[in-house]
């Protein structure tokens, strides 16, 4: 055979090579593409997941803290230990500036559910 056979072969076999390449691109972008669109999808709704479990987060918070308020003002209404001894220490102040001798000679502090506090005291 002779070299000038060859020479019109190879432009065929290069043509051959470039349509084979171009097929599997043309093969292999689509399928790229989907994969990468369904990633992108699962990405997407993983974050919207996670916004919604932020948000719970932000809105449990808030409530927690609208509890810790409310549960504040309840216990302001209530008498303590605490704050039965600024009340008994109220009442004399306001005896004395009254002119009146208040004595309280004893208090006790409610224990049950019910209870209320109790004083004696002279005046």
């Amino acid at each position: 055979m002779s070299l000038s056979k060859y020479k019109s072969i190879i432009p065929v076999i290069a043509l051959l090579l470039i349509d084979a390449a171009l097929l599997a691109v043309w093969i292999y972008l689509p399928i790229s593409i989907d994969n990468r669109i369904v990633a992108a999808n699962d990405l997407k709704q993983q974050i919207k997941a996670a916004e919604l479990r932020i948000e719970g987060r932000h809105d449990l918070k808030k409530l927690v803290e609208d509890a810790t308020d409310k549960k504040k003002i309840i216990d302001g209404v209530f008498l303590n230990s605490n704050s039965l001894v600024t009340l008994v220490e109220q009442l004399e102040a306001a005896g004395r500036s009254a002119g009146v001798a208040v004595n309280i000679t004893s208090a006790d502090s409610p224990t049950g559910a019910v209870s209320r506090p109790s004083f004696k005291l002279s005046v």
